[in-house]
């Protein structure tokens, strides 16, 4: 019965559009737990919802990449240094700023420990991340945030330097947490950001967060990769190589950073034809 239902389900799901995931991740969720059910209350031997894969969404040809051009830079910059200096806001700020100077992803940016923090050159370690592990009902386990010792790629393994106000405020920040855990008698934590609790920090709260800031002030709303994209767009625009990009950005291949963000460097362009004019007048001189 269950070689069948899985059979079942699978043609079903052959036979669908590219795109229906999310119809489908719905229905799958609700036979799963029809099937754990009758694990649990009438012999069911095995669930065969658990090893259906869901059709992936389409991908589309080009995807626009969202950044802050100089005036946005300048409304978002002028916004921050406005919010009123209490511990969220001064979280918030760090967050966005060390993203903006590091192009870090935000859950490599809170696996962060002190231990990271490279004073004397003014980079930071590269070396980890942050994912979300999900509840499994059959087990009674719930939802966690948990630290995966490799990033998204091999490549994320990285030092990226940083000016040095940005270290000595994550540093700044890291005691502050732990006077804030002592004071509430509570194990002091080497991570930078952690929860008030000295756990890791899920991004959820902090992304709404900006959200909603990023709309109020007519601001593209592209979460924390905003950050990112909108440093390889200076780094790209004030000349830096593609191969320092792909380093800085932790991508695995340097094709994968000029196809993401070739469209982001227009100056770049203009300074070709220039480059091949003045070529061609020293030629014909």
């Amino acid at each position: 019965m269950a070689k069948k239902s899985k059979e079942s389900i699978e043609s079903g799901i052959k036979r669908a559009d590219k795109g229906s995931a999310k119809d489908f991740g719905a229905v799958i969720h609700k036979l799963k737990d029809i099937f754990d059910y009758g694990i649990t209350n009438y012999g069911l031997i095995t669930n065969p919802v658990s090893t259906v894969k869901i059709p992936p969404k389409p991908k589309s040809n080009k995807q626009r990449i969202m950044v802050l051009h100089d005036d946005g830079l300048v409304i978002w910059l002028n916004y921050l240094e406005s919010l009123d200096n209490n511990r969220a806001n001064r979280r918030f700020k760090l967050i966005c700023n060390t993203l903006l100077a590091s192009a870090l992803r935000i859950n490599e940016l809170l696996a962060l420990t002190i231990d990271d923090l490279d004073f004397e050159n003014s980079s930071i370690n590269v070396s980890k991340t942050l994912m979300w592990k999900t509840a499994n009902k059959k087990d009674g386990t719930k939802g966690e945030v948990i630290c995966k010792a490799t990033p998204k790629t091999d490549a994320g393994n990285r030092s990226v330097p940083v000016p040095p106000p940005i270290i000595e405020k994550l540093r700044d920040f890291h005691h502050e947490m732990n006077k804030y855990l002592e004071l509430h008698n509570r194990h002091r934590t080497k991570l930078i950001f952690p929860t008030i609790y000295g756990n890791y920090m899920c991004d959820r709260n902090e992304r709404t967060t900006l959200k909603k800031r990023l709309v109020g002030l007519g601001l593209p709303n592209y979460g924390f990769h905003l950050f990112r994209h909108t440093h390889a767009s200076m780094l790209l625009n004030a000349g830096t190589n593609w191969k320092e990009l792909q380093v800085r950005m932790g991508h695995k291949s340097i094709s994968t950073t000029m196809d993401t963000y070739a469209e982001l460097a227009p100056q770049r362009k203009l300074e070709a034809v220039g480059i091949y004019l003045e070529k061609i007048a020293e030629l014909t001189q």
